[in-house]
This record gives structure tokens, sequence and C-alpha cells, in this order.
């Protein structure tokens, strides 16, 4: 979704906010955690251009190794596999030297919009629903094995509907869009972005179920819209933009949450991976972002030291 095609409904955001926003609250009843902003806004330390493959990046997960993403729907189905752009190793002559493998999978990319790894799976969040009309969200699970093989020998769909979605005409303002995902032990927690109300409501999925209802567990403010999650030693991270294209980062210890701006110019972030790196012990963030016409597709690493 083209950030500067949002502008163009920003004020009757501004108007349902305090209407449609405040009724779905008050309808679901929930503890919503506010955020709290910190007045300095985080820079980048390095960025690296993707090729032209991978101009609609939509997740950024790093794992065994690799940065993996997607591209989002309307796209081939594959999953590529990244070298790692800021390595002491690191040598590319071509943008797209960075692609270590990919992988054409088996299914349809409806719109495919996030990633996630646990032990022994990688899923990848068919669940893209910018209208709100969609009723056949899906993530699709796939064997690690099977990818570091290419060849797949297993695919598992888990289908899946929001618990308190009555409606399903197509309309701009509504909170039943979703980009973002983490694996939490057996469970799959769901981070919607919400249209209309720059909130984010928190859903829980049972990870080994094929058919299910969403269940709603909370919602966070993280005032901006969220395009994708982490999480690191009990640490939530998200990421995302509002409508006036500027770029967020949220980072939530599950009690209470805070809001940093990115100075960066507009782009259209729509990856976040956090980790330690292995060498130093130093945390790291890295953050993906799909090409605008002021900001080429690529790979920002951030600067997160005090």
């Amino acid at each position: 979704m083209n950030w500067k095609s949002i502008i163009s409904w920003k004020w009757i955001f501004i108007y349902f906010y305090f209407i449609e926003g405040q009724n779905l609250n008050a309808q679901i009843n929930l503890n919503i955690q506010n955020s709290t902003h910190n007045s300095k806004c985080l820079s980048a330390n390095n960025f690296f251009e993707f090729p032209k493959a991978l101009q609609e990046s939509s997740a950024l997960v790093y794992h065994d190794g690799y940065f993996w993403t997607i591209n989002d729907g309307g796209n081939a189905p594959i999953l590529y596999a990244l070298h790692h752009p800021f390595s002491d190793t690191a040598i590319f002559r071509k943008k797209k030297d960075i692609i270590a493998f990919q992988m054409t999978l088996p299914f349809n990319n409806e719109d495919w919009e996030a990633l996630a790894f646990d032990s022994l799976y990688c899923y990848i969040g068919d669940f893209g629903n910018n209208m709100g009309t969609r009723q056949n969200l899906r993530i699709y699970r796939i064997l690690l094995n099977d990818i570091f093989n290419q060849r797949i020998t297993f695919v598992d769909t888990l289908q899946f509907e929001y618990e308190n979605q009555t409606k399903f005409n197509a309309r701009r303002l509504h909170s039943f869009d979703c980009e973002s995902m983490i694996i939490l032990k057996n469970e799959i927690i769901l981070f919607t972005k919400n249209w209309n109300n720059l909130k984010t409501n928190l859903y829980r999925l049972d990870k080994h179920k094929s058919n299910q209802k969403a269940h709603l567990v909370e919602t966070w403010n993280p005032d901006f819209f969220v395009t994708d999650a982490c999480c690191f030693e009990n640490q939530v991270y998200l990421c995302g933009y509002n409508h006036w294209g500027n770029q967020f980062i949220y980072k939530c210890n599950w009690k209470k949450g805070l809001t940093q701006k990115l100075n960066i110019k507009p782009a259209q972030i729509e990856g976040i991976s956090v980790f330690k790196n292995k060498k130093t012990g130093e945390l790291e963030m890295y953050l993906s972002t799909e090409k605008r016409k002021s900001q080429p597709a690529g790979i920002f690493k951030m600067n997160i030291k005090p």
C-alpha cells in the first residue's frame, strides 16, 4: 500500500479516528496500552539497495545466518534468503549478489505480508487485507529442511478468521488488515494494521490448528500503521509509518511501550529484525523498505546505541 494514497484519506481518517475508532475500543473493552513518544529520532548507519527482484519486499527476519524476505501480493510466490549486507566478509559486485538462494513455493501469493520461524518451520502470512473483505486468511507452514534442500515435501495451511469481525464490505477505515506476526512457543501472535485508529490489535492463534478463530487478547497504541513485528529477549519491536509518510518503531515489554521516530527520508518500512551480534554481543536492528519515489527498496542498519 503506497503511503501517498493514504494522504487523500487523511481528513476522513481524522473524522473517524474519534468516532469509529472510539466505538471499536468500547466494544472490545480491552486494556489499551498507550505509548510514550521518545523525542530522540533513530538514524541509520548503513543502507544497502535491493535488486529489482525485491522492490516490494514485505518482511524481514534474520534466521540461521540469513536475512529472509518475501514480496507482497501480486508477486511471484518466492522466498528469498539474503546474505548479510554489512558483515565483514560481504562483497557484492552487483545488487543481486545479496541473494544467497531463492525458492519458488507451491502456493499462491494473494497478499503475503509476514514471515516467522521456529526451530522446525517457516511461516508465511498470507493475510494482507487492505479493504477488510477477505474471508480466506491463512498462514502457510513449510519445513526449514525442505527450504535448504530446495524440495518441498510438506505444506500445512493454517486458516483463520477474526473472532470479532462480522462485516466484510469493502472499506478503507477498519481494523482487520494485518502485516505482522511473531511465534511464541505454541502460539502465533498477530498484530493488526488498524486503518481506523493507528492502534494494533493482538490476536492469538494456536500454531498447530488448521482451522480456527483468532482470539483478541489486547490492544496497543503505537500511533502508526504497523507493518512488521519481531520479538527478542521478551521485547516486542514493531515498525511502520503514519498517514504523513513518517517512519517509526515501537518497543514494548508487554507492559509499557515506547514509540520512536526514524530519521530517514519518506519511505515505506515493511520489515524489522532485532538480534545480538554473535561477535560483539551488541544489539542490532535492521529495517527493510519497499521502493518509493523518495527511497529505493533496501535494508537499513539502524544506530540504536545510547
